[in-house]
């Protein structure tokens, strides 16, 4: 199943980081494959403990762990890089990509750097990438979004995602659907969610949704299968450890 490619990949990438820099305190927090609207695919991996000039100094064999990574997940990127965290000199995550043809001509028009914190590794015509489920993943989300909220909502992009602490799960940012219309289908989202999440050998423990700051409006959604230590923190938390989550789904 994609979920333990994902686990195996984020502790075998998080490995040949430490080996490579020397550095015990390196690590990927987490790392994700991705479908977003347009048609790109991706992998991603965020990364603690790499700055500046680690990404000068280790150009060459940064951009081949990520690609090896991506390849290994099925997909064939045609763009890779790091981005730095916005106005910082630490390295934020690795991400190779496998573009759409919109966003090939967009990258191609700005010389393969579309964003100034952007370190590009190589820009090419990549593959034909063999993990593209995803994106059916995230269209019937949207679909179904839309059934609900009877207007146009959005799946931005859909992930599924490995942590450091072992939870693993799908999670969709979203647009243009509310907290209440969530609640009045929250047994069909579960499902759909968790029906869509055992494709990939998640068996979601949590479904939940979190919203734009101050607002009513759902910004993501989410099923996870915790690891042990995340579980607890749930149950300590009466399953609400933040103010803008609001939870449709936990198993007891």
């Amino acid at each position: 199943m994609i979920t333990q490619e994902l686990l195996d990949a984020r502790s075998k990438l998080e490995e040949r980081l430490q080996k490579l820099t020397g550095g015990a305190g390196v690590f990927a927090s987490e790392s994700d494959i991705f479908a977003m609207s347009c048609g790109c695919i991706g992998a991603i991996s965020y990364i603690q403990g790499l700055q500046l000039e680690d990404v000068e100094v280790y150009h060459d064999e940064l951009k081949n762990l990520i690609e090896d990574f991506s390849r290994n997940l099925g997909i064939f990127p045609s763009v890779s890089y790091a981005q730095m965290k916005p106005g910082k000199f630490d390295l934020e995550r690795l991400q190779a990509h496998d573009l759409c043809d919109s966003c090939k001509k967009e990258y191609a028009g700005c010389g393969g750097k579309p964003w100034p914190d952007m370190i590009l590794f190589k820009m090419d015509e990549g593959g034909e990438s063999a993990f593209t489920d995803i994106l059916r993943f995230r269209s019937g989300l949207e679909e179904l979004l839309r059934v609900i909220s009877k207007r146009p909502a959005y799946v931005m992009q859909f992930n599924i995602f490995a942590r450091i602490c072992g939870c693993v799960g799908v999670t969709a940012v979203v647009r243009g659907i509310f907290g209440d219309e969530i609640q009045r289908n929250a047994e069909e989202i579960v499902e759909h969610l968790t029906r869509t999440s055992e494709e990939v050998g998640i068996e979601p423990t949590v479904v939940y949704t979190t919203f734009v700051h101050g607002t009513e409006a759902v910004a993501g959604i989410s099923a996870q299968a915790t690891c042990k230590a995340c579980r607890t923190t749930y149950e300590e938390y009466e399953v609400i450890p933040r103010p803008d989550l609001d939870i449709l789904y936990f198993e007891k």
